[in-house]
């Protein structure tokens, strides 16, 4: 056993910088009997020199210690031969160590394994979730027709869905698409497009218009752009690429409170009700936002956060946070555990409740929404979070 190519590995492969060739490497090293041993050590080292040592107390290293070479020989039992590997922007994940490498990552960046100078918990790791595992959430909606007929478009296959004033709407490739038949019209016929909670889907809007909705959202929108602008309707998370039209301006109205005004450019909103902020954030192009009779512009790279009344412009928002939902990931930057659960709560279509006051904590980290929860919860609980559940569908959060 090479010790010191098998230690540098591991640690290019937690830092993310590990090529095709170094992986197949470690693969193979991997497969060698004494390789835990060593790993072993190669965690309890690089968790004393990645986290502030003055924080660690002995008894917690070696329960994380403990806890991430338990479930490191428990996938490795269930591995096999044909095992292949895929990329997430330059990181590695072992399929047969899938989980384990979003939980290392995701706690190691974050310090998430120990506690503050001023808590005087101690780490616990039981793990309580016992229920029939819940699936990551997928591409689906609810389109509702101006007659009020519904159809689902999870079960569809692609082909013409409904015939609409004004336009064809056609299903292809998961992408619902509203192709103008050049019919002319007076007045607007809307129609409304919902992803469910563990949802999300794509519509191409009569003008040309993408949008892209997260789970629990909405966008209303009429089958046919007519007057002087195009507005549209939306609830939840939509991202936005607008077709432009500098004698149609294109206006979002917000969960009726808010609006955002653009030409033509590319543009997020997160406005879920339950979150403290509806956030507008701007890729490219440039927007207006309105809210409470206030307007305020803004310049790619900006964000906009409406709340008590007030418009408040992040200069430097994280951006690739903001978009991690679109591809693919979840991306947490010093958020807390309130925050982590409801987006779970939205992508896996279950009920929250939490049970007395939850430690403060922060988590730092990527890791996929195409994870099963239970992965995603053994991480939490991983760092002194726990969880029961009640029936199907209904998650206790406990400290």
């Amino acid at each position: 056993m090479n010790k010191s190519l098998l230690r540098n590995l591991v640690q290019k492969y937690l830092a993310e910088t590990l090529s095709a060739e170094e992986l197949d490497q470690l693969r193979y090293l991997l497969a060698e009997d004494d390789s835990e041993l060593i790993l072993d050590q190669e965690f309890s080292d690089l968790f004393k020199t990645q986290m502030r040592q003055e924080y660690v107390l002995p008894e917690i290293d070696h329960r994380i210690r403990q806890y991430v070479m338990d479930h490191l020989r428990d996938d490795r039992e269930k591995s096999n031969s044909n095992d292949v590997y895929r990329t997430v922007r330059g990181m590695y994940f072992l399929s047969r160590w899938g989980w384990v490498a979003a939980s290392v990552v995701l706690v190691m960046a974050a310090g998430a394994y120990f506690w503050k100078a001023n808590e005087k918990d101690t780490l616990q790791t039981t793990v309580s979730v016992s229920a029939a595992d819940i699936a990551p959430g997928r591409d689906g909606a609810i389109l509702t027709l101006a007659d009020g007929t519904q159809v689902v478009l999870d079960s569809l296959g692609n082909g013409v869905v409904a015939s609409q004033k004004g336009a064809q709407v056609l299903l292809k490739s998961r992408q619902l698409t509203y192709s103008p038949t050049g019919e002319t019209t007076d007045e607007a016929s809307f129609n409304t497009m919902t992803t469910p909670k563990g949802r999300q889907f794509e519509i191409k809007l009569p003008d040309g218009t993408k949008a892209w909705l997260n789970s629990a959202s909405s966008i209303r929108f009429p089958t046919a752009f007519i007057g002087k602008e195009r507005i549209v309707y939306i609830t939840g998370e939509v991202y936005f690429e607008v077709a432009k039209n500098f004698n149609m301006p294109f206006k979002a109205i917000i969960n009726e409170t808010s609006s955002v005004e653009v030409l033509g450019t590319h543009f997020n909103v997160n406005a879920y009700l339950n979150e403290n902020s509806v956030n507008t954030t701007l890729l490219e192009g440039a927007v207006r936002v309105s809210y409470s009779g206030k307007t305020q512009s803004l310049l790619p790279g900006q964000q906009a956060r409406l709340s008590n009344q007030n418009i408040v412009v992040d200069q430097s928002p994280d951006l690739e946070q903001i978009m991690g939902w679109k591809k693919g990931l979840f991306i947490f930057n010093n958020d807390d555990v309130y925050t982590v659960i409801r987006q779970l709560e939205r992508w896996y279509d279950i009920d929250v409740r939490f049970e007395n006051d939850i430690p403060k904590k922060q988590f730092n980290g990527k890791v996929q929404r195409n994870l099963q929860l239970s992965q995603i919860l053994k991480v939490l609980e991983g760092v002194g979070i726990q969880f029961r559940m009640e029936g199907e569908r209904r998650l206790v959060v406990y400290p």
